[in-house]
């Protein structure tokens, strides 16, 4: 535990976070030893903390996937108080980066009431999935084997054939220090993984052999329009304003180095019904159990609350 949760007389802001605390409007209360004030998100943060990067707290105190400090249950159902806290959590980081001008769109906050009222005019949210996407891949280990996505927009499968209307997604994803994605591969999909801010994204490719396995050759790689050729099983470690394109049959896994990754995927149509090829057999969707309302609406919670006249 860090020295800053014994400081007296300061009260945590929104979920408890040992590094930073929040001070209304004191910005000239006493200075806490060592520590500076931010006018811009109303709080005091240790000196070393880069906040507009760093949002899980200085390094001092800062764990492995600590943007999620209410990790999904290890071994059982989801709980969804989990899952809200999880989207509090993620929405204060992606708030945090509003100075460098990311917003969500306005249906991220319709609450489950408001769904409930809508009609056949947001049916392409509902088709196409688009919305708040927590997974821990059917494992039950969030903080070690977890994704935050947002689906922001996203086309038809069948766009693709016809070659009309809209033939593209783009997501945003949240990974976590050392949070991995396990690996996978897309058969139809090819997609831009760019590092937005935060820390360091790593990138970990193999081939598929024909029977979609993981493949001893070398894998082509193009990041940013520099192609290159890496052994397999290489690490390509992306930095904040780098990316890389994977072309399908490219086995892929990632995570975050350093501090919580802000990650956006630009890509041909996604459907993460049939286009998703794991190399271990696991799940996509979590599991939920429902101890309290959610929050906001997962994609997969749709069908429950989304009924159109």
């Amino acid at each position: 535990m860090s020295n800053a949760d014994a400081i007296s007389g300061v009260p945590a802001w929104d979920a408890p976070r040992p590094c930073r605390r929040r001070l209304g409007q004191a910005a000239s209360a006493p200075a806490l030893p060592g520590w500076r004030w931010s006018a811009a998100h109303n709080l005091w943060a240790a000196p070393d903390d880069p906040i507009y990067a760093a949002f899980a707290g200085p390094r001092s105190c800062r764990r492995p996937s600590s943007l999620f400090p209410t990790p999904l249950t290890r071994g059982k159902p989801a709980k969804r108080s989990e899952i809200n806290a999880i989207i509090r959590d993620t929405d204060e980081f992606i708030r945090l980066r509003r100075r460098h001008c990311f917003h969500l769109p306005p249906f991220a906050y319709w609450t489950p009431d408001e769904w409930a009222a809508k009609g056949p005019e947001v049916r392409e949210i509902v088709d196409h999935m688009l919305g708040w996407d927590i997974t821990d891949f059917g494992l039950g280990d969030f903080a070690n084997k977890g994704l935050f996505l947002f689906t922001i927009r996203n086309g038809d499968p069948a766009n693709l054939k016809s070659g009309k209307g809209k033939l593209y997604a783009e997501k945003l994803l949240i990974a976590g220090v050392e949070q991995i994605t396990p690996f996978h591969f897309h058969w139809l999909k090819t997609e831009d993984i760019i590092n937005r801010g935060g820390g360091k994204l790593a990138v970990q490719v193999y081939n598929a052999t024909p029977d979609e396995g993981l493949a001893d050759t070398d894998v082509v790689v193009n990041t940013d329009g520099w192609v290159r050729t890496v052994a397999a099983g290489s690490v390509i470690v992306l930095s904040p304003g780098e990316s890389i394109t994977l072309l399908p049959y490219c086995y892929h896994s990632f995570w975050g180095l350093e501090e919580t990754v802000l990650v956006g995927e630009v890509s041909t149509v996604n459907d993460d019904n049939t286009d998703n090829r794991f190399y271990e057999p696991i799940g996509r969707f979590p599991e939920i159990e429902e101890d309290e309302a959610p929050l906001y609406l997962l994609v997969n919670d749709y069908d429950r609350y989304y009924k159109p006249a």
